[in-house]
């Protein structure tokens, strides 16, 4: 079977991405539509972060999504770690290629948590799915640590100090609050690294699953910052304010953890979050007010 992309899809894939990557993509399709025995291909318009991705149906596995990374290491990576969860909290993998692709179970209705208008449901979800999900890994070998990446981020601005300067100081402010919070949180389990609304799916009677496994090993109390991050700035500074701290106080409730760590989750992920954007140009005045809410309000703690 071979799939028939539009002039828009076409563009939006070569604009994103680049004419080799669409070229790799329609090979693949060829290719894994027969390996995989797929069929009723259609390609999903949310498509970003130079990834494609279609909804599908697979002979053997029913209802799937198929996923071709620019990045055949990342398609490895996810492959791994939805193996390792073999289901439960999150989607199944069925297949992986090694040129970059891998087959999924498809969560129906797949509506993103992030479209649910509800705060407290959305708070409440991330907690049903935080408590009690997370494991230790079977093969440490395959995943990188949470403070590996950290570091690399801070080294990643100290070669590039001169132009990052006040960055880089919230980076090493960031090592050393990670390095005294990782002396009490100090477990060694699979943690999600962009656990927020639109990686958070549903699939019937009230129950969700996760998908996009970014999978490092660390303390689970990391993936609040990333949560917290990505609900508060949506609107203005004052609506992300009073938001933040109904999630902050919703989870030391709920999660039993203390709202000065959740603070200083939400910093680390701030800082985490600007210096990763700096290796595409996507670092501004608008993220670095982020990281100065954070910090303002971890100071407040």
């Amino acid at each position: 079977m071979i799939y028939s992309f539009t002039e828009q899809q076409k563009s939006k894939i070569i604009e994103d991405a680049g004419y080799d990557f669409y070229r790799i993509v329609h090979y693949s399709l060829i290719v894994l539509s027969k390996q995989w025995k797929l069929f009723g291909l259609e390609f999903f318009d949310g498509y970003f972060n130079g990834n494609a991705i279609f909804f599908c149906k697979s002979e053997p596995h029913g209802d799937c999504v198929l996923k071709i990374y620019g990045e055949c290491d990342e398609a490895l990576d996810d492959y791994n770690a939805l193996r390792e969860h073999n289901g439960g909290y999150f989607v199944k993998a069925f297949e992986y290629d090694e040129y970059g692709a891998i087959l999924v179970e498809r969560a129906v209705p797949g509506k993103m948590l992030s479209d649910e208008p509800s705060l407290e449901k959305r708070l409440a979800v991330f907690s049903e799915l935080f408590n009690g999900r997370h494991i230790a890994p079977k093969n440490p070998q395959l995943f990188d640590t949470y403070a590996n990446r950290l570091n690399h981020c801070v080294n990643l601005i100290e070669n590039k100090r001169e132009d990052f300067k006040e960055l880089y100081f919230h980076a090493i402010k960031a090592r050393e609050i990670y390095t005294k919070m990782e002396s009490v949180y100090d477990r060694k389990l699979l943690i999600h690294l962009d656990l927020c609304g639109v990686n958070i799916v549903s699939c019937g009677n009230g129950q969700y699953k996760i998908i996009d496994p970014s999978t490092v090993i660390g303390d689970p109390v990391i993936e609040t910052g990333r949560f917290i991050h990505v609900e508060c700035y949506k609107n203005e500074i004052e609506r992300g304010l009073e938001k933040t701290k109904i999630a902050l106080d919703y989870f030391e409730k709920n999660l039993n953890i203390p709202n000065k760590i959740l603070r200083q989750c939400l910093y680390l992920e701030a800082v985490f979050s600007a210096c990763e954007r700096t290796q595409w140009g996507g670092f501004g005045e608008r993220i670095f007010n982020k990281i100065l809410f954070a910090e303002k309000l971890m100071n407040e703690s």
